[in-house]
Formats: C-alpha cells, structure tokens, sequence
C-alpha cells in the first residue's frame, strides 16, 4: 500500500492501541509518513444535545477521557520516536470521521474494531461498519487481541 497521510481513529481500546502499533511499524519504514490521531467525542456531542441543565462536572470527565484516548495513542508513537498530529471533534463518529478524512485529503484509514461480530454490529451501530459504508477512502481495519 501506498501511503503518504493516514488517519488513525481512536478511541482509546485495546484495538485502537493495536491500530497505533500496526501504524507505527508503518512509519519505521517510512518515516515520512503523516498520520493524525483522531477522537471523536459522542458524548460531549450528545450531552450538549440532549442535557438541560448543562453539567460541568460531566463534560470535564468527557474531556478529561477524551484527553487521554489521544495521549495514549501518540504514546506509542513517542516510544518509537515518531511525533503525530492529534485531533479532537464533537459528534457522531462515524460520519465525523469519514467527513474529516475527506475534508483533509487522507489517503487511508486505519482503525481497531472490537470484532463484536456483524449481529451485534447491526443492533448497536459499529463505528468500523459506518465508516467502511460511508468512506470513499481505503479503510484498515485492525481486530482487538485475544
């Protein structure tokens, strides 16, 4: 595969830390690579949708877990002595992330998947599901360790 700007959604899982690795091991060969870390915060989205009256201590926990899904992430780049771009956004992840790949010309996207399996994937909403449907891109998709 060619890459030259990948996208890494995150969200802080044992499969999206597994993502990171696979990227990194990417970079090791070429370097040159650009990859941006991605969280997409649902929850800030939908508290700020739906709560009235607005809790403060809530969006600090959602900004403070926020915070550490990205700096988890770029952890793992930081070991292998590479520095990543990290980017937060409010809303539904899947549309948010096909969106922002598109909008900053990624060539790929490479992401972890819990492997819920395709029941439970169409019962709940999969994140890779959506993204797989609604990317124009090349999607990765890396499954979680047993």
């Amino acid at each position: 595969m060619l890459y030259k700007k990948i996208l890494l959604p995150t969200d802080g899982s044992p499969a999206s830390i597994k993502a990171a690795l696979y990227v990194a091991a990417i970079l090791k060969e070429k370097p040159d690579i650009k990859v941006t870390a991605l969280s997409v915060d649902r929850m800030a989205y939908r508290i700020a949708a739906y709560e009235t009256p607005y809790n403060p201590d809530m969006a600090t926990a959602v900004n403070d877990m926020v915070s550490q899904r990205l700096a988890s992430t770029a952890e793992v780049f930081r070991k292998e002595g590479f520095e990543i771009e990290t980017v937060r956004l409010q809303g539904e992840p899947g549309p948010a992330i096909c969106k922002y790949a598109a909008e900053n010309d990624f060539d790929h996207i490479v992401m972890g998947t819990t492997g819920a399996g395709h029941f439970s994937g169409l019962l709940f909403g999969s994140v890779a599901l959506k993204v797989i449907g609604m990317s124009k891109l090349p999607v990765v998709l890396i499954g979680r360790s047993n």
